[in-house]
């Protein structure tokens, strides 16, 4: 059972239950346990996968993929995984296996390089490279706020990174 996109998978470890691809099975979910983030409570982890105990999915299917693309989505992670644990009486008991991005002090927004930008919760390589692109035309922000003005900065990608950030 491995759905393996950009770093992520849905899949069957050794002894754990066996998925044939071009037969997709639907399975109610029995379960659902979080490994490796210790710092959130496991109803709010499932709850970024939207997935529910009870819910109807197609094993292997579209339910999973989207799980896994909105842990990226959040921009915590930097492994997601999403195996089942067993398969019985047309139940499925999956694992949500995380690892958190490592946290940073603060970046200095007017010197950080890209590398050093993506160290950002929810900053990946295209904004980094927005940021970078603005400072360049407009010279070094005078205020954090003015990051605003960078396309594609939304007022919730702002205050998750407000505090992260220096001048």
């Amino acid at each position: 059972l491995s759905l393996v996109m950009a770093g992520c998978q849905f899949m069957s470890a050794q002894n754990k239950p066996s998925v044939v691809y071009g037969q997709p099975q639907k399975l109610e979910i029995g379960g659902i346990k979080v490994e490796g983030v210790d710092n959130y409570e496991d109803y709010i982890l499932i709850g970024i996968s939207g997935l529910t105990v009870g819910e109807q999915i197609s094993v292997p299917g579209d339910e999973i993929t989207q799980a896994i693309k909105r842990y990226w989505r959040h921009g915590l992670f930097s492994s997601v995984r999403i195996e089942a644990d067993s398969i019985a009486d047309n139940k499925v008991f999956l694992k949500i296996v995380l690892a958190m991005r490592p946290r940073v002090s603060q970046v200095n927004i007017n010197t950080a390089n890209k590398d050093e930008l993506m160290l950002l919760p929810g900053i990946g390589s295209s904004m980094a490279d927005k940021i970078i692109k603005y400072r360049e035309e407009n010279g070094e922000f005078n205020e954090k706020e003015e990051l605003r003005n960078v396309s594609g900065m939304g007022e919730n990608k702002f205050k998750g990174i407000k505090d992260s950030i220096v001048l």
